[in-house]
């Protein structure tokens, strides 16, 4: 597997941390220190995640990582302010006797980090309030931006790769419909996948929907009656015509 970039890395160690029991703030700024960012600084806002401050440096290339041990002014301004202090790196990039006694180490395996030494806890020093100041401006102008856009594009992602959800509904929807129709043949033992079955079922239900039983009923009789004295008229026509035949 090749090496990833350092936002791979950084969106890599952003998902690590729970965001309801961590408060992550990329590209910490240090007050202190004359512009010096630190790449990840996470805060344990609970008793369960130890209270702890954990400071983390991200390194993609084995240059990069030169360039951060002959600068250890850079890393120095952050680590005392951290119970923890890990360099985050590609597999192979940093030694572990390249590290100061108390950094610990994760490397990239995988789709994911794993811690490969252990940082060993420490009691920090305070943070200044000018650099808590600039930590907490930060935070509320928008340093989390890049976590919500990994969010944000995670889920359009996820989106993309599953079926439409419309289409989805659509299906169960159809599928319900199918099975109510099955139900009503069984019962009826009345098919209704023709046009004229359906136009002709679709009167008689709707008649029968509007009307009450009991006027049904009154209706039928009426028609009755009706059939029986256009019986009665039919034979006494014939008999009339029968009548005039002979004279």
């Amino acid at each position: 597997m090749s090496n990833l970039t350092t936002t791979d890395i950084d969106n890599m160690l952003m998902a690590r941390y729970e965001p309801r029991k961590y408060v992550k703030v990329p590209e910490a700024p240090s007050a202190n220190a004359g512009g010096r960012y630190c790449d990840l600084l996470v805060f344990g806002v609970w008793e369960s995640s130890g209270n702890e401050i954990i400071g983390h440096e991200v390194k993609a290339s084995r240059s990069d990582w030169i360039k951060e041990l002959q600068d250890p002014a850079k890393s120095e301004a952050f680590v005392r302010h951290c119970h923890r202090w890990y360099i985050v790196a590609n597999k192979g990039i940093v030694k572990l006797e390249e590290l100061q006694a108390d950094w610990g180490l994760m490397e990239v395996v995988g789709a994911g980090l794993k811690i490969r030494r252990q940082a060993t806890k420490k009691i920090p020093t305070p943070i200044p309030p000018n650099m808590m100041s600039a930590i907490l401006r930060r935070v509320t102008e928008g340093g989390m931006a890049r976590e919500i856009e990994k969010r944000v594009l995670d889920r359009i992602k996820a989106q993309e790769n599953r079926p439409d959800w419309r289409l989805e509904n659509l299906k169960r929807d159809f599928d319900r419909l199918k099975s109510a129709v099955s139900d009503f043949e069984k019962a009826s033992g009345i098919r209704i996948d023709t046009y004229r079955c359906n136009t002709t079922m679709g009167d008689a239900v709707r008649y029968l929907l509007e009307n009450k039983p009991d006027e049904i009923a009154e209706r039928y009789r009426n028609i009755q009656r009706q059939l029986n004295e256009l019986g009665v008229f039919a034979e006494n026509a014939a008999n009339v015509i029968e009548q005039c035949e002979r004279v």
